[in-house]
């Protein structure tokens, strides 16, 4: 996924961030927008397709590493960002 500059500048206007999710099975790196949630926490949502588009959430811990909110995503080669 790329992410243009203008989608760049506007996600930093609205007080949102990119970052890089990063895939140690394939060694790829992914670039998303990632927004505060109500507890105050990054999160970020990717789409994935299992019949029909759906979009999993994924919480962007401050170590870097990531929590996936359910539970097929798990195994879906994400382990990192920045």
């Amino acid at each position: 996924m790329q992410v243009s500059f203008f989608k760049r500048l506007f996600a930093y206007m609205q007080g949102k961030k990119v970052v890089e999710l990063y895939s140690s099975a394939t060694l790829r790196s992914y670039f998303t927008v990632a927004f505060r949630n109500e507890q105050n926490q990054w999160i970020c949502q990717i789409p994935r397709y299992d019949k029909q588009w759906e979009y999993i959430t994924i919480i962007l811990e401050d170590n870097g590493n990531l929590t996936f909110l359910e539970e097929p995503m798990i195994e879906g080669g994400l382990d990192r960002w920045k």
